[in-house]
């Protein structure tokens, strides 16, 4: 069977849920019956019981890459956008990969702290914030740019730190080292409450996010618990961009939730190596 023939399938089976909003910020669930076992952990669940670590590559550092140990005897399921703080700076992940097991690997990421390169802690700690959105988008365009080119999956360095400065004087948020988690910690009250109103449901193994009618951005994983273990991190991305009055996305024309899936099963696919191994349908939706 043809991957795309896979990836229509997949989302031929899911069912559009109700809507829930808070603020400025809508989910609408993305459901599908799931019988099997998660097989794998996620990034936070391997740090919390030791069986994965994210550190520095070399006692000396490189900004654009981490070394990720996993010696559990599962695949450890990394998301972009998973931000980690602590060792020499806060870095956040340039793309979507599953270690396997009893492996070390490099991992290509982004710097989110661009005042510090100074050691703190000898691994890194995941943060509870994802990257934000908008940022986070504008990161996904330029690793699709560099692997369309043959290229390892890197972003404009100077870019990223540009968007998080602009987003920091929008908001009024000051950091002695131009830390991006510090937009999240100043305004955790509002993205607490955001997470409290919107909350998986039975089923969930996705979302479709809107930020102020306009639709930005789709999650889809392959497990509900997946979903439930990484909501609350996605919900405080899309939310600091809702309460960001001036945040910029692209113009989108598509209006609905089904309009949306039916426009990516037709999406042009493309295959490119990758990080361990490739998840969900080892291949990247151009929309």
């Amino acid at each position: 069977m043809k991957k795309i023939d896979v990836i229509k399938q997949c989302l031929d089976t899911l069912i559009v849920g109700e809507p829930r909003t808070t603020e400025n910020l809508t989910m609408i669930p993305l459901c599908q019956k799931i019988l099997e076992p998660r097989i794998y952990k996620v990034l936070e669940e391997a740090v919390s019981d030791q069986t994965g670590r994210v550190s520095e590559v070399s006692e000396s550092g490189s900004v654009p890459a981490l070394l990720f140990e996993n010696e559990a005897s599962q695949p450890v399921l990394l998301i972009d956008g998973d931000t980690l703080t602590g060792a020499k700076q806060n870095r956040t992940l340039n793309i979507s990969l599953l270690a396997p097991p009893q492996t070390r690997l490099q991992i290509p990421v982004s710097c989110v702290e661009a005042g510090r390169w100074d050691r703190r802690s000898s691994h890194f700690t995941p943060s509870r914030d994802h990257m934000f959105a908008s940022g986070r988008a504008r990161m996904m365009r330029d690793v699709h740019r560099a692997m369309d080119a043959g290229l390892e999956p890197r972003t404009d360095q100077q870019g990223v730190w540009g968007e998080i400065d602009r987003k920091m004087g929008r908001m009024g948020v000051t950091s002695p080292t131009r830390a991006m988690n510090e937009m999240f910690e100043q305004r955790g009250r509002s993205l607490d409450a955001m997470v409290g109103q919107i909350t998986a449901v039975s089923d969930q193994v996705g979302a479709i996010f809107i930020v102020r009618d306009c639709i930005v951005g789709l999650e889809l994983f392959d497990h509900p618990e997946t979903m439930a273990l990484k909501l609350p991190k996605l919900v405080r991305s899309y939310g600091l961009d809702a309460i960001d009055e001036d945040a910029a996305f692209e113009e989108c024309s598509i209006q609905t939730g089904e309009e949306l899936l039916l426009v990516i099963a037709s999406a042009r696919q493309s295959e490119d190596p990758t990080v361990g191994w490739a998840y969900m349908f080892g291949s990247r939706l151009l929309v």
